[in-house]
């Protein structure tokens, strides 16, 4: 910094990104998502590959490649090394290392004075957040060692133990970099539009370089949730073809599809929500249900899953948006149109994702036509708020009732209100979200969910069966027509199908007023 003085903009980033990532919220996901991802989900991994690799070896007789011993070693090689993680940690916060950030280079801005200070407090989310990602690091690469060295000693080919083993961590912590090798080809074409947005972030154009790191402030890690996701799904089975190591796309494949039949389970017993419904008389018994988007039932709680590890979350929104789309299909739609609904739905599902959050309003701003703008325009403006997430997790947890915009606000206005939200003070002068009789909904769980990973809602059994009964309203009186027309044309048989399927009776007076 002697010799090359920081830019306006580096400073600028700096103030940007932290502002993004200070929510106390935003911690503790990632701790609870670090710990499902290496902590749990590895070893049952390794356990079930070994075991694969078993049968394989048993029916071919070719020598084994995996042991599902590996699955203990790893676990014993991860949790016997807290304190060399915990002594990582303090290292990488305490700025006596250097974190490695994905999205952001770590060069100090400052060496001395003032600005040293300001940028300290200004990197304390960025630090803590690097500095768990370096704890959760260390354990993954110190588990895998082991496994590997286990995998050494019963004869199987094993390459560089500790650049194979870092090699995991970054993957497991959805760090990984672009382009690697070991990976199908299915993987890597997913990466070619991030890298060519990752090329556009590092453009020596200004308008290009600011403006695609104002609108794409997360790539990589996005990328690397996306792929994880589909490597724990039913479609892991798609990227076996030209991987380096093909048994273990095959595990996660497997736990892709038991996940899948849990979430089907909890489908069938319609205890999974998709987003929220576009009608406004619905939405309102949807907030007075206490139902959330994205979420699956837990007793009286309704459980957002779009924080947990792609293994869950990635096929519990699959199974949630087939759900959805299959609920809101019209009786004269083919399977076709079903089919490319519940892929809309699922690509949504990450659109809204924070990670992606500008990618899903810029779909809604489309949607909504200028009365989205707002929103989309106050996602560029926030980013320059110092410790804009943390002042929104402050104001949510502070404020007894849920908030909304001024319906007939101008797109200046409702710019200004997007930002009250987020504000502590400024927050409660907004109007609040009611219900079908005019009174305030109340912002239950609110101090759960301020030091919750997953967003908690208590639902209300009776408003719940007021909203499904709403939501199928419109199709049962659809059927209802079709069911009379058919009747009239004397076509008996399409009726009664239509009557026996969605539970109506047509009587003659129905007839008549027809």
């Amino acid at each position: 910094r002697k010799f090359i003085k920081p830019t306006r903009e580096e400073w600028l980033d700096t103030l940007r990104y932290n502002a993004m990532l200070s929510s106390p919220n935003t911690h503790l996901v990632n701790i609870s998502s670090n710990i499902q991802g290496t902590g749990l989900i590895a070893p049952i991994e390794k356990t079930l590959t070994g075991t694969f690799d078993w049968l394989r070896s048993s029916v071919t007789g070719k020598p084994r490649q995996y042991f599902a011993r590996e699955g203990i070693e790893y676990a014993k090689g991860y949790y016997s090394n807290l304190g060399k993680a915990a002594k990582r940690f303090g290292d990488v916060f305490s700025g006596k290392v250097m974190g490695d950030y994905p999205e952001l280079r770590d060069i100090p801005l400052a060496t001395k004075g003032g600005k040293q200070i300001a940028e300290d407090f200004l990197k304390v989310p960025q630090r803590a957040l690097e500095a768990m990602d370096q704890f959760f690091t260390t354990l993954t690469s110190e588990g895998s060692k082991r496994a590997l060295e286990y995998r050494f000693s019963k004869g199987a080919k094993v390459g560089n133990i500790a650049k194979e083993a870092a090699e995991e961590a970054q993957t497991r912590l959805f760090r990984g970099d672009f382009g690697r090798a070991e990976e199908g080809p299915l993987l890597r074409s997913i990466e070619f539009i991030p890298q060519k947005l990752m090329e556009a972030k590092n453009s020596n154009n200004p308008v290009v370089r600011i403006t695609s790191k104002l609108s794409f402030p997360f790539v990589r890690i996005a990328v690397n949730l996306f792929k994880q996701g589909i490597e724990y799904s039913p479609a892991g089975l798609a990227t076996i073809p030209g991987a380096k190591e093909k048994l273990p796309q095959f595990t996660k494949a497997f736990m892709g599809v038991l996940s899948g039949v849990g979430a089907s389970m909890l489908a069938s017993s319609d205890r999974i929500t998709w987003a929220k419904p576009s009608s406004k008389k619905q939405q309102t018994l949807w907030n007075q249900a206490g139902m959330q988007e994205y979420s699956v039932k837990v007793g009286d709680k309704w459980v957002s899953y779009t924080k947990l590890h792609p293994l869950l979350a990635f096929n519990f929104a699959t199974v949630a948006g087939v759900k959805q789309a299959l609920e809101s299909q019209k009786i004269d739609d083919g399977t076709a149109d079903t089919i490319l609904t519940s892929l809309g739905n699922i690509m949504r599902f990450y659109a809204d994702q924070s990670y992606v959050k500008n990618i899903g309003d810029f779909i809604n701003a489309t949607e909504q036509g200028v009365s989205g703008l707002p929103k989309l325009a106050s996602n560029y403006t926030q980013q320059f708020v110092p410790y804009r997430a943390f002042l929104g997790w402050l104001a949510r947890t502070l404020d007894p009732v849920q908030r909304t915009t001024t319906e007939d606000a101008n797109a200046i206005q409702k710019q200004m209100e997007y930002f009250f939200m987020q504000i502590p003070g400024l927050r409660q002068k907004l109007p609040a979200k009611t219900g079908l009789t005019g009174e305030p909904i109340e912002n239950k769980n609110r101090f759960i969910n301020a030091v919750s990973p997953t967003r908690i809602s208590t639902g209300t059994p009776d408003y719940e069966q007021a909203y499904k009964i709403q939501k199928n309203l419109p199709k049962i009186q659809e059927a209802k027509r079709n069911a009379l027309e058919a009747y009239i044309s004397g076509d008996k048989q399409k009726a009664n199908e239509l009557k026996e399927k969605h539970g109506f009776k047509v009587s003659l007076e129905d007839i008549k007023r027809l």
